[in-house]
């Protein structure tokens, strides 16, 4: 199958059986990957990625959260079969496309929040949007802002789990960033109100890990520092 294929119609994979699981429902795509909503039998839901190039899957392999499985099938589609790889994972909540869009975008992104001014974007990923910001009312000092959405605390609040990363931050200043504020903010993106959680953290300048993967290699035993 090419990517363009399924780029043109992702849908086209719903209600078929990948790795054992029942493709539930099209979340998004970008880079080569698709990703889906899986269920098993037992109602036990998992995030299943797919890809059209075996090596692209290879290459992502490490970035898989919840990396359970692989898997390599043929899939009949407008009368014709075609080899698809797949990737099983631990299923999360992701942002929706259209919102990390708007979290992003100088036009739609926010200008603050909570009294903290937004400078510039430093990343966004599935989970949310992380900020380069500084207090509107202080004297300077950067911080890291992290946005992600509230769902993936549905049943629980956020508070508790932000409490157990300020103990770690305490008991670990070498290694774990400070959290100076938590809470909660609303966007509004194409009519909609998402309920969101931000972090202030401390700002640890440096690459990502991402790209010292791609300049050591995913197989890479050696150890290495981000900071700079």
């Amino acid at each position: 199958m090419t990517h363009d294929l399924l780029e043109a119609n992702p849908d086209i994979l719903v209600q078929k059986k990948l790795a054992g699981y029942t493709v539930q429902r099209f979340l998004d795509a970008k880079e080569g990957c698709s990703w889906y909503e899986g269920r098993a039998d037992n109602e036990e839901q998992v995030l299943l990625y797919v890809y059209t190039d075996e090596q692209n899957r290879q290459d992502a392999r490490v970035g898989i959260h919840g990396f359970r499985t692989t898997d390599d099938v043929t899939v009949s589609i407008e009368e014709a079969n075609h080899a698809i790889f797949v990737t099983v994972g631990d299923y999360r909540i992701m942002m929706p496309s259209a919102l990390r869009t708007s979290l992003v975008s100088e036009g739609t992104r926010p200008d603050e929040v909570e009294g903290y001014e937004i400078l510039r974007v430093l990343g966004d990923g599935y989970k949310g949007v992380t900020y380069e910001v500084k207090r509107r009312d202080g004297p300077g000092t950067l911080y890291a802002l992290k946005l992600t959405i509230a769902e993936e605390y549905k049943g629980r609040t956020h508070l508790p789990e932000v409490d157990r990363m300020v103990d770690l931050a305490r008991s670990d200043r070498d290694h774990f960033p400070q959290i100076h504020k938590c809470g909660e903010y609303k966007h509004s993106c194409d009519g909609t109100e998402f309920d969101l959680v931000y972090f202030v953290e401390d700002l640890i300048k440096g690459t990502t890990l991402e790209r010292v993967l791609q300049r050591v290699g995913t197989t890479s035993t050696r150890t290495f520092c981000c900071g700079t």
